[in-house]
């Protein structure tokens, strides 16, 4: 199976960027990394789309949301992805 070539080419681009780079060890040059990495790995979003951020309150905290619409769908459809992120808690 091939590889998609939009990221064949993202894995190029890391790997010219990168190459010869010692591993970032402390927490702070790991963060400072990552956020590199991911700034450079963002794809403009797509036309069409209705991109809202809101705040869910969930015990106490707000957790920040982002929700994508499109902009002339004839009927609504969900996905949800969940990742770990900052809330530190599983939540129920």
């Amino acid at each position: 199976m091939a590889i998609d070539p939009q990221l064949q080419d993202y894995y190029r681009r890391m790997a010219e960027v990168y190459a010869g780079q010692p591993v970032a060890e402390s927490p702070i040059e790991r963060r400072a990394r990552f956020e590199d990495v991911a700034a450079r790995s963002q794809l403009p979003d797509p036309d069409g789309l209705a991109i809202t951020e809101i705040g869910l309150p969930v015990g106490g905290a707000v957790l920040p949301v982002r929700l994508f619409r499109p902009v002339d769908a004839d009927r609504p459809r969900l996905i949800v992805y969940f990742h770990g992120g900052r809330l530190g808690r599983r939540l129920a």
